[in-house]
């Protein structure tokens, strides 16, 4: 009997071992295939956020920085559901994406996550748009203690491919658009930062909601589009996908124009080309062959208490230099720019400028230590890529004011990429 007993406490712990152990291997096919689901959910999900990268306008929710932010709880069926995040790394140019794939069931909760590092290949389509921001720059710019930058939206006070930087002192009352941003001690910022991203696809959808291109022209507002079409061959769109501001071959020549008088007629004139480099305490105006009064060189030019009712250009990479003790004053006719510099616009010790209109050149510099005032009504452009603006060499003021009747110009204008992109490249994958 005894015998009999062990044997059947034998049998039955047996019996509940094989049990046990039958439902251990069911427990462990259904968690692997739990696990397996979490990671196909997860790949979806991130497929799903590669898919919103490349083609945003798909996406039919909030995109606050231009570009998909991701979802959370998604639902991909009962019990399923995958959360997304989009974040973009400005200093290396890419994305990080991360996708987790979620299996509620049995009691419990199952996760899993895929991350990636993403960089988008551009369609290489880019609009050209009046300039709708009072300093736009390719390159770095500083903000310093004497520099006060202004516009109100849905124009941006400063827009750059470059870093912004703000230092104590300097305001800029208005947005800024930039992918870097450094703000040190009580730098002011009054408005939002905006990315690229944000402000291309704001841009963008300004620009659907009734104005249109024509050719290559920049768009011009109808208050003053009938005073000026240039007299020139459309103008090309920039091939350098890393400009904002065009370089000079990309903008209108105005040696040309076309002028709109007061009675109505249109007739072409040639602008005047000055006989001099230097010019003190004179003033020059418009006259019956050149009624939009601009005049151009292509050699340095050097200016001293000089006051021009009209447009001044200086072409072939020559420079302007305003010359100290003395105010030089440029008002241009309504819808014509106010200076157009190829080379470099150049403040010397004592210069007290005001250029009342569109303002472009390849940069500002400044003989060190320079003081002295620089107004610019309108907008100022600058495209060179390295130091457009000497800020830390003027201790003078600098103020930019926006304004939208003297700022958007046919022929003159801001390159922004679509925010389609051809294709991405997974620069690297982590996870199942």
């Amino acid at each position: 009997m005894v015998l009999a007993v062990i044997l059947t406490a034998v049998a039955s712990i047996l019996a509940v071992s094989v049990l046990y152990a039958s439902a251990m291997r069911a427990q462990i096919s259904a968690n692997a295939l739990q696990a397996a689901q979490a990671e196909y959910l997860a790949e979806s999900g991130m497929n799903i956020a590669l898919h919103y990268l490349q083609f945003p306008r798909h996406y039919t929710g909030a995109m606050p920085d231009g570009y998909y932010p991701g979802e959370t709880n998604l639902s991909l069926g009962p019990g399923r559901s995958v959360s997304t995040l989009v974040q973009y790394d400005a200093p290396r140019k890419k994305f990080l994406v991360r996708a987790t794939g979620r299996i509620n069931g049995n009691g419990q909760t199952l996760e899993r996550e895929v991350r990636a590092e993403v960089r988008t290949i551009p369609t290489g389509d880019r609009f050209y748009l009046p300039v709708m921001h009072a300093l736009v720059a390719n390159g770095n710019i500083t903000i310093t203690d004497k520099m006060t930058v202004t516009a109100t939206p849905p124009a941006a006070a400063v827009a750059t491919k470059g870093r912004l930087e703000v230092v104590s002192g300097g305001r800029v009352l208005g947005s800024a658009i930039t992918d870097e941003l450094v703000r040190l001690g009580t730098g002011e910022i009054s408005g939002e930062i905006l990315s690229h991203f944000r402000a291309n696809a704001a841009l963008k959808s300004l620009l659907s909601l009734g104005s249109s291109l024509e050719g290559n022209q920049t768009l011009l507002s109808p208050s003053y589009a009938a005073l000026f079409q240039p007299q020139t061959s459309p103008v090309p769109l920039p091939t350098d996908v890393s400009e904002l501001v065009p370089a000079p071959g990309h903008i209108a020549d105005l040696r040309q124009y076309r002028f709109r008088t007061l009675s109505g007629s249109i007739s072409t004139h040639t602008a005047q080309k000055l006989s001099s480099s230097s010019y003190s305490n004179m003033t020059l105006n418009p006259s019956v062959a050149n009624p939009a009064g601009i005049f151009w060189t292509d050699t340095n030019l050097s200016l001293n208490n000089v006051t021009v009712n009209g447009t001044l250009i200086v072409r072939g990479g020559a420079n302007v230099t305003f010359k100290a003790n003395g105010v030089t004053t440029i008002r241009p006719r309504n819808g014509f720019p106010a200076l157009v510099v190829e080379g470099s616009i150049i403040l010397e010790n004592g210069a007290d400028v005001t250029l009342d209109g569109f303002t472009y050149a390849q940069k500002i510099t400044a003989h060190p230590s320079a003081s002295g005032s620089l107004k610019v009504c309108g907008a100022l452009a600058l495209y060179d890529k390295n130091h457009p603006l000497a800020s830390d060499k003027f201790i003078g003021t600098i103020n930019v004011q926006y304004d939208a009747s003297k700022a958007q110009l046919g022929g003159f204008g801001i390159v922004i990429p679509d925010t389609d992109v051809r294709a991405l490249k997974v620069l690297s994958w982590t996870g199942p």
